[in-house]
């Protein structure tokens, strides 16, 4: 019986190729170029390296901040300073800071939420920051200025514009894979029965609902992602 080595590795490569093509088209996957994708924020402006390596300002005005690439590589959001604009929360004045959107080819830029007062600090948007696109895209997460001892999570809905209060909390990741993927990992600070209080990180649903504890310092959250986050 003869056997066509050459034939079978171009079967297999072929096979290989159509599975990344509809991985990538049917799922929602990037594709390998995008993979190097990245954005970061220099001297105030946002700054998109794409798939090739090249870089792109995307703006200019010098005041933007926390820039984060959607699931689908085309569109950054990011927070914009508003040194006119001030409002009164929990732990004294903030920025009225804004939250934008611009795709990664430069055009689209708009504004989607804009900082406001509240008498309800859980209702103030001041200082918005860690920016935190949910798995599907849809959903972007951010803290705000809220209390004394803490601030708030908050998710706008990018579809809607629908933007809602989640949780406090003092420091927010979102978890991109594994069983708890969409979920919300959040320092929150909380009073002990007996008195006095601690900070821990908890493991919240994405409508803020506590799943459970996850530990007190980043050593077990470290510790927690590389089981879960396989």
């Amino acid at each position: 019986m003869s056997f066509n080595v050459g034939y079978v590795w171009r079967k297999t490569r072929l096979q290989a190729s159509l599975v990344l093509f509809w991985g990538s088209a049917v799922f929602g996957l990037p594709a390998p170029d995008a993979l190097a994708q990245t954005v970061a924020v220099q001297e105030g402006k946002v700054i998109y390296t794409d798939g090739a390596g090249k870089d792109h300002a995307l703006t200019q005005q010098g005041l933007d901040q926390s820039a984060t690439l959607s699931p689908d590589h085309r569109c950054i959001a990011f927070v914009r300073a508003t040194p006119a604009r001030w409002i009164d929360v929990g732990p004294g004045k903030a920025q009225a800071t804004e939250i934008w959107i611009v795709r990664t080819d430069g055009t689209g830029a708009h504004r989607i939420l804009s900082g406001r007062d509240s008498d309800k600090p859980e209702q103030a948007l001041a200082d918005m920051a860690s920016l935190q696109f949910s798995p599907d895209g849809r959903l972007l997460y951010f803290k705000s200025k809220a209390w004394v001892t803490s601030d708030a999570v908050h998710a706008v809905d990018l579809k809607t514009g629908r933007e809602h209060f989640v949780q406090d909390g003092n420091a927010l990741d979102l978890l991109r894979s594994g069983p708890y993927a969409g979920d919300l990992l959040v320092r929150r600070h909380k009073h002990w029965l007996g008195g006095g209080s601690y900070d821990w990180v908890w493991l919240l649903d994405p409508e803020g609902h506590e799943i459970g504890a996850v530990g007190p310092d980043d050593e077990t959250v470290d510790k927690f992602k590389r089981v879960f986050t396989k």
